[in-house]
């Protein structure tokens, strides 16, 4: 749902209460009359004021399981999950008007029986008994999420399965093929040793037969080190991620400059260190296949009791909403993953980008 279409609906919303209301005052109505007209709505109606509700509809009733004096006489953030309250007091810090754009957010409602309904709020300020108030539209919104959830949890085991396999693909790789090959390469430059009568002929296809040996050698152990690199293991996360921003700047032309901080004392989780690598790798992917930048900025800071990694680049931009709606449409794991990436790892996940003027990605993930 688009801004314009959010700010249109809640404009009509509110309207059409307000008709009502001063179609019911013109033949005397009041207050309550006002609260009729919405009693009955399909999703929940609530007005708050100086931290409480001043008016909850039948449907606020039924989702939260209070009754309605309950949900009067307590502040509302009462009725708010712990976690979601720091968001809540933001939102209703500053409500827009009718002149402004509302962004639905959603929140979580600790219910009588104690269960947790996800809704969507879409909140606009209002006048109530001549004083500035909150008019907040809550739609119900726990099926979707659980579904939601449950299809994150689905995209977090597969991004697990992803990895243990390239990890027993890489040990393969390294342990069995590219010895082998190395075995065969041996053989062939000794095959002619005791054979002085061989022809010149012979012993050109001979080395033309070790220099392809040599190449699927190396094509076997670069192919192993980018499923897993060897070095994040012996040396840590943050020589792996130089040593890649160092071959890739080879490979591109493209210069990346990183730099790290506070990473040498830390204990990594291997997961932890695997899906922070995979961002960098991903990133730079994007970078070299869309942006068209000429230059890069990697760093990687630990900063108690979180990791920072942020990449910035000089090139084209992009519209993030749009091309993370696209991914999803497409089933792409770019940006995609590296949400899930950063998902997995309870951490946060800003992706900042306008056209020509470059994009910037803040990754904030715990350090235990």
């Amino acid at each position: 749902m688009t801004d314009k279409t959010t700010i249109r609906e809640l404009r009509e919303r509110v309207a059409a209460l307000e008709a009502e209301l001063a179609r019911r005052r013109d033949r005397g109505g009041d207050e309550l009359d006002y609260r009729l007209a919405v009693e009955n709505a399909n999703e929940a109606v609530v007005v708050s004021q100086d931290g409480r509700f001043r008016y909850v509809n039948a449907k606020a009733v039924l989702i939260s399981g209070y009754s309605r004096q309950e949900l009067l006489e307590r502040p509302f953030l009462d009725f708010v999950h712990p976690d979601d309250q720091a968001q809540v007091v933001r939102q209703r810090a500053y409500p827009p008007d009718r002149r402004h754009a509302a962004r639905p957010f959603t929140l979580r409602l600790v219910a009588r029986d104690g269960r947790v309904r996800w809704l969507e709020c879409q909140s606009i300020r209002i006048f109530w008994r001549e004083r500035t108030a909150v008019l907040s539209f809550l739609s119900d919104v726990t099926v979707r999420q659980q579904a939601q959830d449950r299809i994150r949890s689905l995209s977090q085991q597969l991004i697990r399965a992803q990895e243990k396999e390239r990890q027993s693909i890489s040990c393969y790789l390294h342990d069995r093929v590219a010895q082998d090959l190395s075995s065969l390469l041996l053989t062939a430059k000794t095959l002619l040793g005791d054979e002085p009568h061989v022809g010149d002929a012979t012993r050109d296809k001979v080395d033309r037969m070790c220099g392809v040996l040599r190449q699927c050698i190396d094509a076997v152990r670069n192919l192993a080190y980018d499923l897993r690199p060897p070095v994040m293991e012996q040396l840590g996360l943050a020589p792996a991620i130089y040593q890649y921003c160092e071959d890739f700047s080879r490979e591109t032309g493209i210069c990346v400059d990183f730099t790290s901080a506070g990473m040498e004392a830390l204990d990594l989780a291997a997961e932890t260190e695997i899906n922070l690598y995979r961002l960098v790798q991903e990133a730079l992917n994007n970078i070299r296949k869309h942006s068209g930048a000429s230059q890069v900025a990697v760093k990687l800071i630990a900063s108690s009791p979180n990791i920072l990694l942020r990449i910035e680049d000089n090139g084209k931009g992009f519209d993030v909403e749009e091309q993370l709606i696209h991914a999803l449409e497409n089933k792409r794991m770019g940006l995609g993953g590296m949400v899930e990436r950063v998902s997995l790892l309870k951490g946060r996940l800003r992706i900042e980008s306008r056209l020509n003027q470059g994009t910037r990605i803040f990754a904030e993930v715990p350090i235990g």
